[in-house]
Order: structure tokens, then C-alpha cells, then sequence
């Protein structure tokens, strides 16, 4: 266990008794790693959570695998070894997460770019101006950041479609919770 740029990095370790034995886990790929969408209830991962003693070392969504028996920087090489190895360790990072909260005014932009992923989206530009803007003059220690993404708006998480949509209501406190990836 340790703490990399206020992320926690943890390591767990899977042995497969036979092929056909299933991690349990859906991910998203990316370009350098995978993110965990869900941990099934059954499967490898659903085993080593029960066997883990602290909470905190227990693989859930939003978590992101960096790299699987030492090889890392690329999902696809990744997933490779994952199909191949019956034993695996797999080096997890769960990102830091905070809260921000914007009043929406009916004419003011956010004034952020965002690109969309399956179950967030990622802020690809801040300008200069917008509520965003204001946040990060007023907020300076969370200011938001091109990289971070926003991955639930007002209780809003997994779908990006329903998370834009809470976005964009105007006249409401949007309350926010930015992942920094």
C-alpha cells in the first residue's frame, strides 16, 4: 500500500486454477491502463476481495490497473498477458476524488471542454472564463484541470449520457465529483 500523488496504489495477487476460470471483472480500456467498471459477485477478484483483511485493498469500480505482471503503459498488452498467465499481479491505482460544487446561472457557460467516455467524462480544456473559472479562482488547492474528469454530477454516476444531462440543467446547484486521473 502506498500513495502516489494523493492516489492509493495497492498490489493483488490472482491464481487461476484453470482456463476457464473468470477474473469477474468488466474494465474499460484505455490507452495505458484499464479502468474498472464493475467487480462481479463471482470470480477471481470476488475471491481475493472476501480474503482481504483491510476494505481499503479491496479491487471495486473506478479503480485502475496499471499493470499485470510487470508489464504496464498499455492496456492492450495488458489484456494480452491477462489472457495468457494463470497467475497474475496486478498493480491497482484508485484515483483521488473531489467535491465541487457550482451553482448554475441560467447564460453562464461551465466554460470547460469534455470529452466522452463510457462512464464519465473527461476534461479535456478549462478557458478562462465560466463557473468552472470562479471555482478554481475561489478553490485554488481543487482546482479543476484539464485530465481530470467528472464521473457523477447531483448522485448522478456510471452513464455519461445521464451525467451530461444533470449537467446541464440550469438554476440548480450542480454538485460534482472530479476524479484526478
Amino acid at each position: 500500500m502506498r500513495r502516489r500523488g494523493g492516489d492509493f496504489t495497492f498490489q493483488v495477487e490472482l491464481r487461476r486454477k484453470d482456463d476457464a476460470e473468470l477474473l469477474g471483472l468488466e474494465v474499460v480500456m484505455r490507452q495505458t491502463h484499464m479502468k474498472v467498471v464493475l467487480v462481479k459477485p463471482s470470480g477471481l477478484v470476488a475471491t481475493w476481495n472476501e480474503g482481504v483483511d483491510k476494505s481499503i485493498n479491496k479491487v471495486r469500480a473506478g479503480d485502475l490497473i496499471e499493470m499485470i505482471n510487470g508489464v504496464g503503459r498499455s492496456a492492450k498488452d495488458m489484456l494480452e498477458v491477462m489472457k495468457e498467465k494463470s497467475v497474475l499481479t496486478m498493480i491497482m491505482r484508485r484515483p483521488t476524488h473531489f467535491g465541487v460544487n457550482l451553482q448554475r446561472v441560467p447564460g453562464k457557460p461551465l466554460g470547460i471542454k469534455l470529452a466522452k467516455e463510457v462512464d464519465a467524462f473527461l476534461i479535456v480544456s478549462v478557458d478562462d472564463e465560466g463557473m468552472v473559472a470562479d471555482w478554481n479562482q475561489e478553490n485554488p488547492g481543487n482546482a479543476i484541470s484539464s485530465g481530470d474528469r467528472v464521473v457523477e454530477a447531483n448522485g448522478v454516476c456510471g452513464i455519461a449520457d445521464q451525467i451530461m444531462a444533470v449537467m446541464m440543467i440550469d438554476d440548480v446547484l450542480l454538485e460534482l465529483v472530479v476524479a484526478r486521473c
